[in-house]
C-alpha cells in the first residue's frame, strides 16, 4: 500500500536535517512525499524547544488536526525533536490525538514505531536519556545546490538559559571519515555547496581518537574534488580560536561568514548565561578574526529581558551592537526553558520592557545592516545561484541578478543596489568565477603531488607546525607546473613569517605574484607584502598591563627613540609590546637594538 507522509519542520539547520534523515528513511520503505496534511497518512511534525515561540507553533499546528484526526482516525500523527523530549508528557494531554512522541537521539527509530503503531493502534514514546549512539548516511537531501551534513549532535557548555544539552545531549563528534565520504558522494550528485552541522562546531572532534580539530576537518572537507563551497554553524566564541579564523582564512573553499552568537554586551549577565567570556572578550575575538579574514560577515544572536536585566545591561548590549557591526542578527526576548537553570529564577523584566528593548535594538541592528549591504554595492560578487535569478553570495548575502544562470551555476555578479537585505546587480558577461580553482588544478595536475601531501600539508599548518611546513613545501614545490604551485606558496609565506624569516616569506609571495598573479591567494599575498610583517623593530619589552607598557614607551620617547605600544592576544590573554623604530632591513634594526643594549634595555629584532 501506497503511504504519503507530510514533514513539517520548525527550527535551526540541525532540525531540517534531522527531517531530512527520516524522511530519507521512510522513503526507502517506499512512503511518498506529499505537500498537503489533508492528503498525507503520516504527518510529523519536527519540532524546536530553543524559543517558546517555536513550540507555540507546534501547539497551534497540532490543534489544527483535532477534525482532521476525527475524520480520519487511521491518520498517524507524530511529534519529533526537542520540543517532543522536553514536553513529552503534556503533548499527549493537551493533543491526545498525538500518536507518538520521539527524540532526537530516536530519530532512526521512527518508521520502525509507525510500523508499531500500524500494528498497535496505541500512542507510543520513543524518549530515551541517551546520546546519539550512531550517525548513518542518509542519501536524501531537500536542498538542490547546498546540502546539510551532520557532524556532530549535542553540547557541553550548559548555558543557564539554553535546552539543548537537555534534549539533545551533551557532544558527540562523527568520525572524519564518514563525513568525507558523504561529501564526495554529495559531490557526486551534484551538490555544490555543503553546510556542516553541530550545536557548536568549534569543538568538533575532541573526544574522538585520535582527536581531530575543527580546522582539520575544514581541511579535509577543502581537499574533496569538486566541492565548491563550505559554510557551518553554530559556533561558540569559547571555541572560536585562532586555529579557525587561520583556517577560514587560507582554505579557499571555507565562505567568509561566521556566525557567532553573543547573547549580550553586559558583562553581569553573560556571567548570569554561562557564557565564559566578557563583552570586551567577545570584541577583541572579532578584531582578531577580522584581521585574519578581511571583509568577512560576522552574525550573531541576541537575547533582550533575560532575568535581572537592568536598562544598564541594555544599554551595554547597544553599545556592544554599535561598535561589532554584525551584518545580521537574530534577536529574542528571553522566554523561561524547561530544564535550563534560568527557569529556575524569577523572570522579572516586565513583558512590555522586553519588547521596547527588542524593537530598540532590532532598528539598531536594522540601521547597521543596512549600511553594511550598502558597501557592497558597486562590487563585484561570486554568485552560487539556487534558483532563477537568485542565489547567495560567499558572505551569505541574498542577490537576485539580471541574467540567464542555472542552479548551481557560480557566477560574478555587479551589485547595483540592496533591495530590503538583498543584493541586486546584473551578471556579468564574462565571470571570473575562480575563486577556489588553485586547489582544483592541484587536484587534477599531473605534475602535482598526491592529495594525501597536501593534505599533511594543511593539517601541520592549521597544527602551527611552522618548521614542517616549510620542509615538505620545499620538497613539493620542486619541479612542479607553475600554474599548480599557488598555495603551497602561500602557506610556505605565511609560515615563514610566523618563524620570523621575512626574506623567505617575501621570495614566496613575490613569486606567488610572478608565476599566478590569477591565484585567488595572489591578492592576500599583495596585502601581506604591503604590511609590517615586512618592516623590521626592535622589541624592549612585552607586559600584561598597558600602564606599564606605556611607562616604558615614555622614558624611551624621552632617550629620543620612537617607541610605540602594539597590542596582541595570545591563548585569551592579552599582552603589549614596547617596540622602537621602524626599518626596511634587518641590519638597521639590529644597529639600534645594538644602541638601546648600551643604554641599559634589552632588545630583539622582530619582523
Amino acid at each position: 500500500m501506497l503511504r504519503r507522509v507530510y514533514v513539517c519542520t520548525y527550527g535551526c539547520q540541525m532540525n531540517v536535517r534531522d527531517a531530512e534523515e527520516v524522511t530519507g528513511l521512510l522513503l526507502e520503505k517506499g512512503y511518498v512525499l506529499t505537500d498537503a496534511e489533508e492528503a498525507a497518512d503520516v504527518i510529523l511534525f519536527n519540532t524546536c524547544s530553543v524559543r517558546e515561540h517555536a513550540e507555540d507553533k507546534v501547539w497551534s499546528s497540532l490543534g489544527t488536526l483535532r477534525d482532521l484526526k476525527r475524520e480520519r482516525p487511521e491518520l498517524i500523527i507524530g511529534v519529533m525533536g526537542c520540543m517532543a523530549k522536553a514536553q513529552r508528557g503534556k503533548i499527549f494531554r493537551r493533543a491526545p490525538h498525538v500518536d507518538f512522541i520521539s527524540g532526537p537521539s530516536q530519530l532512526y527509530e521512527v518508521p520502525e514505531l509507525i510500523d508499531a503503531i500500524y500494528e498497535e493502534r496505541r500512542p507510543m514514546m520513543a524518549i530515551q536519556e541517551k546520546v546519539r549512539k550512531e550517525f548513518q548516511t542518509i542519501s536524501y537531501h531537500s536542498g538542490k545546490v547546498t546540502a546539510l551534513v551532520t557532524i556532530m549532535e549535542g553540547c557541553n557548555k550548559v548555558c543557564s538559559y539554553c535546552i539543548i544539552p537537555y534534549t539533545r545531549g551533551p557532544e558527540v563528534s562523527r568520525p572524519p571519515e564518514e563525513i568525507i565520504e558523504e561529501i564526495k558522494r554529495l559531490v557526486g550528485q551534484g551538490y555544490r555547496e555543503v553546510m556542516l552541522l553541530g550545536q557548536n562546531v568549534n569543538s568538533y572532534g575532541k573526544k574522538l581518537d585520535p582527536p581531530v580539530s575543527f580546522g582539520e576537518l575544514l581541511a579535509l572537507v577543502n581537499a574533496v574534488p569538486g566541492i565548491e563551497r563550505i559554510r557551518f554553524i553554530t559556533s561558540h566564541p569559547w571555541d572560536a580560536v585562532e586555529g579557525l579564523f587561520t583556517a577560514m582564512r587560507d582554505l579557499e573553499h571555507v565562505c567568509e561568514h561566521l556566525h557567532l552568537p553573543v547573547q549580550s554586551g553586559s558583562d553581569p549577565i553573560l556571567k548570569k548565561m554561562r557564557r565564559g567570556y566578557t563583552a570586551g572578550e567577545y570584541l577583541r575575538k572579532l578584531a582578531l578574526l577580522r584581521s585574519f579574514v578581511p571583509g568577512v560577515a560576522v552574525t550573531t544572536d541576541f537575547i533582550v529581558g533575560f532575568p535581572g536585566e537592568t536598562e544598564a545591561d541594555f544599554e551595554a548590549t547597544l553599545q556592544l551592537a554599535e561598535e561589532a557591526r554584525f551584518d545580521s542578527a537574530f534577536i529574542f526576548s528571553y522566554s523561561p526553558r524547561p530544564f535550563a537553570a534560568a527557569s529556575r529564577w524569577v523572570d522579572d523584566v516586565p513583558r512590555e520592557v522586553k519588547e521596547r528593548r527588542l524593537q530598540e535594538l532590532l532598528h539598531l541592528q536594522e540601521r547597521i545592516s543596512r549600511e553594511e549591504d550598502e558597501k557592497q554595492v558597486g562590487r563585484t560578487v561570486e554568485v552560487l545561484v539556487e534558483q532563477g535569478g537568485m542565489g547567495r553570495s560567499r558572505t551569505n548575502r541574498k542577490v537576485y541578478f539580471q541574467g540567464e544562470a542555472s542552479p548551481g551555476e557560480l557566477i560574478q555578479v555587479q551589485a547595483e543596489s540592496v533591495r530590503g537585505h538583498s543584493l541586486v546587480g546584473v551578471k556579468r558577461a564574462k565571470g571570473l568565477i575562480a575563486a577556489g580553482l588553485g586547489l582544483a588544478l592541484f587536484l587534477g595536475g599531473t605534475a602535482f603531488a598526491s592529495q594525501e601531501e597536501l593534505l599533511s600539508v594543511q593539517a601541520a599548518y592549521l597544527k602551527g607546525e611552522h618548521e614542517t611546513v616549510l620542509s615538505k613545501t620545499k620538497a613539493l614545490l620542486a619541479g612542479m607546473d607553475p600554474a599548480q604551485k599557488d598555495e603551497l606558496l602561500y602557506l610556505q609565506g605565511v609560515s615563514a613569517l610566523k618563524l620570523r624569516d621575512p626574506e623567505l616569506a617575501k621570495a614566496s609571495f613575490e613569486r606567488l605574484l610572478s608565476e599566478a598573479p590569477e591565484s585567488p591567494r595572489a591578492s592576500r599575498a599583495r596585502e601581506l607584502l604591503k604590511s609590517d610583517s615586512f618592516v623590521y623593530s626592535v622589541q624592549v619589552g612585552a607586559f600584561g598591563s598597558f600602564l606599564n607598557a606605556r611607562k616604558l614607551t615614555r622614558e624611551l620617547e624621552a632617550r629620543g627613540h620612537e617607541a610605540s605600544v602594539s597590542e596582541t592576544l595570545l591563548d585569551g590573554q592579552r599582552f603589549f609590546r614596547v617596540r622602537v623604530g621602524r626599518y626596511a632591513n634587518r641590519q638597521s634594526a639590529e644597529e639600534e637594538a645594538e644602541r638601546l643594549r648600551q643604554e641599559g634595555f634589552s632588545g630583539k629584532v622582530v619582523p
